[in-house]
């Protein structure tokens, strides 16, 4: 019984760490920050060939930042920083609290829209960070 007490306990508080944690994020020579090699990010900065972490940007002729938030704030994540082309995002999962950074960087001159999904703590999201991202992808597609 203490086991089947404990593990979930120390969920709970390893998610409330995530929420104490300083992320790892923003913007670095015109790019976001990179993955980690653990399979928790996904990021359209990737190397194409890293299937663990990459998929593709958006190629897009006006920025959709304004979109993104309104989809953002639908889907209860807080935005956390705003700059021009950029936005970050956390979110928390629903029971353990555990803390994602959602970000966003708008490249007009190229016309393309580059993300990054990483989770804060664990080693493997089970694909939560991809599965975020490709939802986004489609609500941007579908607009």
């Amino acid at each position: 019984m203490v086991i089947s007490i404990g593990f979930p306990t120390r969920l709970f508080l390893l998610g409330s760490k995530s929420a104490e944690m300083h992320p790892t994020v923003g913007i670095q020579d015109g790019v976001l920050t990179p993955c980690p090699e653990k399979p928790n990010c996904v990021s359209s900065f990737a190397k194409e060939t890293d299937e663990k972490h990459y998929l593709a940007y958006v190629a897009l002729t006006e920025s959709p930042l304004q979109q993104i938030k309104e989809y953002a704030k639908k889907m209860n994540m807080t935005l956390e920083k705003e700059s021009e082309g950029y936005l970050h995002f956390t979110e928390k999962t629903a029971i353990f609290k555990f803390v994602d950074d959602i970000e966003f960087l708008y490249i007009a001159s190229e016309k393309k829209l580059h993300f990054r999904s990483a989770s804060r703590v664990g080693h493997s999201d089970m694909s939560a960070n991809r599965k975020r991202m490709n939802a986004f992808l489609e609500m941007l597609r579908s607009k």
